[in-house]
């Protein structure tokens, strides 16, 4: 997706539309609301007698206030793909299904933790965030047999965990990801 920037007026929802294919629908974009710590935190490399240290931070997933940046907001998912039994794109009751969300490069570089949820529980149910070009985070397992044909699967990309030094992660960014998965 890049940075597109919607236009103002739909800046807390914009839809992705063009998203919209096979079982996914009604994809759209917002902010993820975050709890923001204050900027800066602990130095990723410190200097100690003896030579260089390097640490981690004690919460990698920690949102640190991020600056206004220039532009519209940027897209830091890209468009959902769903894959079902045999690689169809239909999903049925007791289909294994695969929801994989693409991370955008701005989204790779800004922020460290990804997620992928969905409001209904799938049997044996893993998650993936694979962090590195081409990032992606990725939901797996079974559609239980019981559920009727129409029913209907909310999922849910988030972002946080601006990167610890004065990375590129911007207060406009759409954080989050959400869309509509329909069992036929």
């Amino acid at each position: 997706m890049g940075s597109g920037s919607p236009d103002a007026s739909s800046l807390d929802g914009p839809s992705l539309g063009a998203c919209d294919s096979g079982p996914v629908t009604h994809v759209v974009g917002s902010r993820a609301p975050a709890s923001l710590a204050e900027a800066g935190g602990p130095p990723p490399i410190q200097v100690v007698d003896g030579g260089l240290v390097f640490s981690t931070p004690t919460d990698p997933c920690v949102t640190y206030a991020r600056p206004q940046c220039p532009g519209g907001p940027r897209w830091i998912f890209g468009c959902p793909s769903v894959v079902g039994a045999n690689g169809s794109t239909t999903i049925h009751p007791g289909d294994p299904i695969t929801v994989k969300v693409p991370v955008t490069d701005a989204g790779l570089g800004a922020y460290s933790c990804n997620g992928l949820g969905t409001d209904r529980p799938l049997v044996g149910g893993s998650e993936l965030f694979y962090g590195v070009k081409p990032g992606y985070v990725e939901e797996s397992g079974q559609v239980p047999a019981s559920t009727k044909p129409g029913t209907i699967y909310h999922f849910t990309a988030v972002a946080s965990g601006s990167r610890y030094t004065a990375g590129t992660a911007c207060e406009n960014d759409l954080t989050r990801l959400d869309f509509d998965v329909t069992v036929e």
